[in-house]
């Protein structure tokens, strides 16, 4: 009777591991497939390597190769739209979505233009079955909607299912607005430090010259945003390191604000949560709170300075030296509106840690 039973529940553990085997089988066969499809279309990078070798013939003055470069691009670039499923409710049936281009992949995510939104699906270039990718589009949807919720800018998020076509199982994924697109045409310019150096949304110079640049009393209206910003970042305890933290300049005619603009807050390594608000006692905030305001307002001021500089390498040392002046002018606005988000939130209990 024992040695039955012991058989029975071997064949049931049997059983239970073909059956999980042949789910992950079916689930890394959805994201090879999709990955085919991915490959079929145009990438940004790509598309920049023609750019410079363009530039680097028209540099030789050798036209023949410059034409040659060009029709490479131009074919390049026209390659056909290829063809997903997207369900975007529960339950919902399967339409088609058109992927346009990949405009740039890190560590666990590629974006994809699509005809009038971005679709982030996993990097599988890095990791051909990535079994993270569930718990980072869950993650990805939480964080975006609680830094919201404090009335931050930041992406926002649709989740969806995909699949390459019927029959494949299908997997997460999720579809916010476009930089160069949607968020464009709203007046919001985005400043991807990722994309600092290259391609970014904005493009333009906030003041038409040098001398009106260095003015501090002219930044007053482009940052009062900003003060905000980096104020609600260090007290609720908001990354302040990494991807995540970028910017974007609001601009309807001749209104320009500076603001933090969050996205990309996941990784494939590592879990994040909800943070708590820091805590306040006395008054008194402490050096490492500064710190982060500090790196903050500097980081997110600079990725608009590519563009101020018109320099697409790097910001030069004038514009570094002016981004720690203005940090200088007004460091002591933004410790005063984190005391009253303190004092707002009833959190005097604990000292900023």
């Amino acid at each position: 009777m024992l040695k039955k039973l012991c058989m029975i529940s071997l064949l049931t553990v049997n059983i239970l591991y073909l059956n999980a085997a042949s789910t992950n089988n079916h689930q890394n066969a959805s994201y090879k497939n999709i990955n085919k499809i991915c490959t079929k279309i145009p990438n940004k990078d790509k598309e920049y390597i023609l750019l410079n070798k363009i530039k680097n013939y028209q540099n030789k003055n050798n036209q023949e190769m410059v034409e040659k470069q060009k029709n490479k691009l131009s074919a390049y670039s026209n390659t056909a739209p290829a063809p997903i499923l997207a369900q975007y409710h529960q339950k919902g049936q399967f339409y088609k979505l058109m992927l346009i281009k990949v405009m740039g992949a890190g560590g666990c995510k590629k974006a994809i233009e699509t005809e009038n939104k971005a679709l982030l699906l996993p990097n599988m270039d890095t990791n051909p079955c990535p079994g993270y990718w569930p718990r980072v589009v869950d993650e990805e949807t939480k964080m975006t909607e609680y830094v919201a919720s404090k009335g931050l800018l930041c992406s926002k998020l649709q989740k969806i299912m995909v699949k390459a076509k019927d029959g494949d199982k299908p997997i997460p994924a999720y579809l916010t607005d476009s930089f160069n697109g949607t968020l464009k045409e709203k007046g919001i310019f985005v400043c991807d430090k990722k994309e600092a150096q290259r391609n970014n949304a904005w493009q333009s110079q906030l003041f038409s010259s040098k001398q009106e640049r260095e003015k501090i009393e002219n930044w007053d209206e482009i940052l009062s945003d900003l003060v905000t910003d980096v104020a609600k970042l260090v007290f609720f305890n908001l990354p302040t390191s990494g991807d995540s933290l970028n910017a974007a300049v609001i601009a309807h005619g001749d209104y320009h604000h500076i603001r933090y603009f969050g996205f990309d807050y996941t990784s494939k390594s590592g879990l994040i949560e909800i943070p708590e608000p820091l805590k306040i006692n006395n008054l008194q905030i402490k050096q490492d709170a500064k710190d982060k305001a500090q790196k903050a307002f500097e980081a997110i001021i600079e990725c608009t300075f590519f563009s101020e500089y018109q320099n697409s390498l790097c910001v030069p040392s004038e514009g570094l030296k002016l981004i720690n002046q203005l940090w200088k002018a007004y460091e002591n606005k933004i410790y005063k509106e984190i005391l009253i988000l303190s004092k707002e939130t009833n959190n005097n209990s604990c000292i900023i840690a």
